[in-house]
């Protein structure tokens, strides 16, 4: 997953999270969106609308997002259970990357990483994490991998502090 949008951030591919438009799906898209900004990722955001678009990630949204270049799809709060969604993906040639923390269905989408505290072979020790906090501890690996690549000798190295009162409200709301 890391490494994915780590190559995403260095090609100037453009990337879009896609965020569920409750508290924890704004949140989290909030945290992911202005953490990649800050490291010079091409990146924008989507939240559907609620009563257009229903719940659930909307395929005419993902459509729209491809035709305008984007590469790389990163849900947050959302996605594992977008099944077809994730395999019309590949036909728009995008990469999507889940990053949820709803329970796992029997069948996984086969995107091509899956960040859910919830899937059985993960070790994560707190499965009750919201998204926000997913969300969280994935800009934390990518932070440090960046550094570990010396990403941040010409751009200030993001402060991760300056999102916990995202994470705070996330949680608190999703509870």
């Amino acid at each position: 997953t890391t490494d994915r949008i780590i190559e995403s951030i260095e090609s100037g591919e453009k990337m879009v999270v896609y965020g569920d438009f409750d508290c924890d799906g704004v949140t989290s898209t909030t945290i992911l969106y202005s953490f990649l900004k800050s490291v010079d990722a091409k990146v924008e955001f989507y939240i559907p609308e609620r009563i257009e678009e229903g719940y659930g990630i909307n395929l005419k949204s993902i459509k729209g997002l491809a035709s305008n270049g984007a590469g790389l799809i990163i849900s947050t709060d959302c996605g594992i259970s977008e099944n077809e969604l994730v395999e019309n993906c590949k036909d728009l040639n995008l990469d999507f990357l889940i990053t949820d923390h709803h329970t796992v269905p029997e069948t996984k989408p086969d995107a091509f990483s899956i960040v859910n505290p919830q899937q059985k072979d993960c070790e994560y020790p707190f499965k009750e994490i919201c998204a926000a906090g997913v969300v969280f501890n994935l800009i934390m690996a990518i932070r440090q991998k960046l550094r570990d690549k010396g990403h941040f000798e010409h751009i200030q190295e993001p402060n991760l502090a300056r999102y916990l009162d995202l994470v705070a409200i996330g949680t608190i709301a999703d509870s």
